[in-house]
């Protein structure tokens, strides 16, 4: 259903508009009668949508680099941008992934984000010719 060339939802994602409103666009809604929780259940998910929808991508992107594996040869050593203790311990524990490296004490966002550089450029390197 549409108003003013917007959909419905549209109109609703504007922090100004509530489904009150919504309704005054369609008789369609108005003849519907939801119940109290179907309208809150509605208006919560067009005002958060974009919000999850962000989220979700976040999680997916998360969950990926979860999975980088690190090879077994890798210098944890040869990353001088790691913070020292970081090198220590990643080089000590030796971890397979770069999402059990991120679950160690003491590890940082800013030390994953080196490491998965390093790792992008040892996978470039090793598929030189």
């Amino acid at each position: 259903m549409r108003h003013q060339g917007r959909t419905l939802e549209e109109w609703l994602r504007r922090p100004e508009i509530g489904w009150s409103d919504v309704e005054q666009m369609s008789t369609e809604l108005t003849e519907a009668s939801l119940s109290e929780r179907a309208e809150r259940h509605a208006t919560i998910e067009a005002k958060y949508a974009g919000y999850i929808k962000r989220q979700e991508a976040e999680i997916a992107r998360l969950q990926k680099i979860d999975s980088v594996r690190i090879p077994g040869t890798f210098s944890f050593a040869g990353v001088p941008q790691l913070r020292h203790e970081a090198r220590e311990k990643l080089g000590r524990l030796k971890p397979a992934t770069v999402g059990q490296a991120s679950r160690v004490s003491g590890i940082t966002p800013a030390d994953i984000a080196v490491l998965m550089m390093y790792l992008n450029a040892h996978a470039a390197g090793a598929e030189s010719p």
